[in-house]
């Protein structure tokens, strides 16, 4: 794949003749050239936010902590009562929350 990648973007090969000289077809050599793309740019975020991650955590110290109801990373986390989405960090929607606290105190 990155012979491949290399061939065509490196050098200016055709994708017909990296084919040929690598025994598969042009629609492979075009998508092991799409693929390693994808890759080079995944890796190059990674660098970059590891690279930024200093700035990002100062940054980070600098916001005031997350409301009492924020749910990190787990939007989608059905309420443990009804299934609907939880909006609480105990699990429940609001409704089923606003219930189940109120049935503990009486």
């Amino acid at each position: 794949m990155i012979a491949a990648y290399s061939l065509v973007k490196d050098f200016g090969a055709k994708h017909k003749d990296v084919a040929s000289a690598l025994g598969c077809t042009q629609s492979t050599i075009s998508n092991w050239v799409k693929d390693v793309g994808y890759q080079k740019e995944i890796s190059g975020l990674k660098n970059e936010i590891a690279d930024a991650q200093d700035y990002i955590n100062e940054l980070h110290h600098q916001l005031p902590p997350p409301e009492p109801e924020y749910i990190e990373h787990d939007d989608f986390t059905p309420c443990a009562e009804c299934g609907d989405p939880a909006t609480t960090p105990q699990g429940f929607c609001s409704d089923c929350a606003d219930e189940f606290f109120s049935n503990l105190d009486t």
